[in-house]
């Protein structure tokens, strides 16, 4: 995704050691990211190539759809899935608790978006002999 790109080369040189950045939202403006495999996610690669070497914390935050989570509190309406350095998700968290239900797929930031093709997956392979028994 240029945009995010651009963004980061824009934002790179002022960031310091500890600093926290968070990429929310899908990849190339769809809401399909699930078509990528995590290791072409720019937030992965990003991470990879220039975050990981200046201690920056990048994650990758998806939004996960309301009929795929269960949130115990009524005035919670959003859930996401993080993928990023666990110790600055814990920084993190008890902010985007106070709006949302949030899980930690792992320390990597493209884990977000394997977890959620992973999710993706097994969804349409569980649901797909109940299409093939309707028809």
């Amino acid at each position: 995704d240029e945009k995010f790109r651009e963004v980061w080369d824009s934002l790179s040189s002022l960031l310091q050691r500890g600093d926290i950045v968070v990429r929310w939202g899908a990849e190339d403006g769809s809401d399909e990211i699930i078509h990528k495999f995590y290791t072409e996610s720019v937030v992965e690669n990003l991470s990879k190539e220039d975050a990981q070497d200046r201690g920056i914390n990048l994650f990758e935050m998806i939004r996960l759809e309301r009929d795929r989570v269960i949130v115990e509190k009524e005035d919670i309406t959003e859930a996401f899935l993080i993928g990023g350095p666990k110790e600055a998700y814990e920084t993190l968290k008890p902010l985007l608790q106070s709006y949302a239900a949030v899980g930690h797929a792992g320390n990597s930031a493209g884990c977000a978006h394997y977890a959620s093709m992973i999710q993706r997956a097994i969804e349409f392979g569980v649901s797909q002999p109940y299409v093939e028994a309707a028809e």
